[in-house]
């Protein structure tokens, strides 16, 4: 029993020597191994258009080019989409023209205004030579409609921020006529009391409304920002 145990300890070391001796046999064949493929691996890309160390960079110079479009995007995609974007400076002129025609159709609704407020119509001094140009030919307003309708609304050549303006300012062009229609159906003639008070306030807010638009067109306009009017800049939207 004693013999036999002793030959079972002593043939533990020998069985994990024989076991142990091929794994260290080979690591030194390993390591050729991994060099060989190496140095075949540099060798191909060397023999081909990238090094190895070129291609460990490739990731890096990647994610910069991505963030440098993304960047771009963000800069200049608003202009094309619907405001906020850096729109050039001739797009952001040519986009205010459109709201003179309803500010000049809006100048019926401001005799009382202008009765009251006389101080007021210096706001009006630089627009004077244009609004008589534009009352002194006939059918100007129709013209001019035309005119803002087929060259710039629905004109694709143009920035959808030129031709959303264009398009906005024709349906707010469009909303005067509804106060001039109710004014001639109902026919007031001469009123007086009460009733004279409130033609005139339905005057005033007319042209307050005209004033309003136009001044947060101007401010849109000029700044680059698209600016929607209650109503009729979502109409604008729904048209392009």
């Amino acid at each position: 029993m004693i013999a036999h145990a002793q030959l079972r300890v002593t043939a533990a070391p020998t069985r994990a020597g024989v076991r142990a001796a091929p794994v260290a046999s080979r690591a030194p064949h390993v390591a050729r191994v991994v060099r060989a493929v190496n140095v075949k691996s540099s060798v191909a890309f060397l023999g081909g258009s990238v090094a190895p160390s070129a291609l460990r960079a490739t990731p890096a110079t990647s994610v910069r080019s991505r963030r440098a479009c993304v960047t771009t995007h963000a800069r200049y995609g608003s202009y094309d989409g619907g405001g906020g974007g850096m729109v050039p400076i001739p797009d952001r002129i040519v986009a205010l023209l459109p709201y003179l025609v309803p500010l000049l159709d809006g100048l019926r609704y401001s005799r009382f205004f202008f009765s009251q407020f006389p101080q007021a119509i210096v706001l009006l001094t630089p627009l004077q030579p244009i609004a008589s140009m534009y009352f002194r030919i006939p059918f100007a307003g129709l013209i001019s409609f035309f005119a803002i309708y087929m060259g710039m609304a629905e004109n694709r050549s143009l920035s959808r921020f030129v031709r959303f303006n264009a398009m906005q300012a024709i349906i707010l062009d469009i909303c005067l006529v509804l106060p001039g229609m109710i004014e001639y159906v109902l026919s007031p003639g001469r009123l007086a009391g009460a009733g004279f008070e409130l033609y005139k306030m339905c005057y005033n807010s007319v042209w307050l409304f005209v004033l309003f638009a136009f001044a947060l067109a101007a401010i849109g306009c000029l700044s680059g920002q698209t600016y929607k009017l209650p109503f009729i800049g979502d109409a604008a939207d729904m048209r392009l």
